[in-house]
């Protein structure tokens, strides 16, 4: 595994350069495909190394994977508020249109939960009626990854109830936000879900918030050299710091409210550094495009095939294969899908 991760980091330093002026929208959806691109491959690999049994050569791989935790995610629900409050502010009547993307997200999901349903059935393996119903709300698991997108359907809620009643107030409905991830945390927390449900939920509005200032923020990160790399080292410094405190507390308040604040300054600490070097190739591009396919569809491979191949690279590639091939005929699916539906309303109108 650590000769993959050596792949995986070559990709990801692949085709970057230093920022030469400021005309470089180091946020614009190219730019943020290309980081998410980056983190899903470590998503996969986080997954994927969950079904293999780990020799002495992947002591560097286990290492790396442990210190990064949900850390791969971050920027998943970062980038997502930022696009949102930059549509809010650019769009007239953006927050009327979260319930139709609620649909669709959940539909797409419900898609692939389905094909999960279909292989456990081929693989004999059975779950309880309670498990399956409620996996169509990412609730519960039938093989598939499910918090992040219970997480981002109840940002999208959290975030049209607030729109609507803030009504164009803008830092109110960051503030708003806030209030419901807060409130998310506590009500997941006590309900005994794992901490990595809803640690990292807090990057979503400070995506909303870095929209919302974006130009303050970049006078602040713009300027000569020196000054970028002050701007990069100080989230960094207290990353670290948060970083080690984190691994040094029990399991308590404290120790989420750290947590919290690591997840927090490193998708700052990142942004910061995409505000210097461009980062970005044709094969980041491709995986920041169908981030969600590949997010939701590589188990299907590992479920498959978990146990199947004696060598892990063979299963690693074989695993890789077929995600992509999955998650393109899946989008070819889903745009087929919605076309179809987009069709029959407008021969209904007629």
């Amino acid at each position: 595994m650590s000769i993959i991760l050596l792949i995986v980091l070559i990709v990801s330093l692949w085709g970057i350069r230093f920022r030469k002026n400021d005309t470089y929208e180091y946020l614009s959806p190219k730019q943020t495909y290309a980081i998410n691109g980056i983190f899903v491959m470590f998503v996969f690999l986080r997954h994927f190394g969950m079904t293999i049994s780990f020799g002495s050569y992947d002591l560097l791989f286990e290492k790396i994977d442990s210190m990064l935790g949900q850390l791969i995610v971050t920027t998943f629900l970062f980038y997502s508020g930022y696009g949102i409050m930059y549509s809010v502010l650019h769009k007239p009547r953006y927050i009327d249109s979260l319930p139709k993307r609620f649909l669709r997200l959940l539909f797409q999901f419900d898609l692939a939960v389905l094909l999960y349903l279909i292989v456990d059935f081929c693989i004999g393996k059975a779950y309880p009626t309670s498990t399956i119903l409620l996996a169509f709300i990412a609730w519960k698991s039938v093989g598939n990854s499910t918090w992040y997108i219970f997480a981002i359907l109840c940002l999208y809620v959290i975030t049209y109830i607030f729109g609507k009643v803030c009504k164009g107030k803008h830092l109110f409905l960051i503030l708003s936000v806030v209030l419901g991830c807060i409130i998310y945390t506590i009500v997941l927390r006590t309900i005994g879900k794992p901490t990595y449900w809803y640690d990292t939920i807090l990057c979503f509005p400070l995506g909303l918030f870095y929209s919302l200032y974006s130009k303050k923020i970049d006078s602040i990160l713009g300027g000569k050299l020196i000054r970028k790399l002050i701007n990069i080292l100080l989230p960094f410094i207290l990353f670290t710091m948060f970083f080690y405190l984190v691994r040094h507390t029990p399991d308590n308040i404290i120790h989420l409210l750290f947590l919290i604040a690591r997840n927090v300054l490193f998708v700052w600490t990142v942004v910061a550094i995409t505000a210097i070097i461009k980062v970005g190739n044709k094969v980041l591009d491709f995986l920041g495009k169908y981030i969600f396919e590949i997010f939701i569809l590589q188990r299907i491979p590992m479920v498959i095939f978990e146990g199947k191949f004696t060598n892990n690279y063979i299963y690693f590639f074989v695993c890789l294969t077929i995600t992509i091939g999955l998650s393109i005929l899946f989008r070819f699916l889903i745009n087929f899908l919605f076309k179809l539906s987009n069709n029959h309303k407008s021969i209904v109108s007629t």
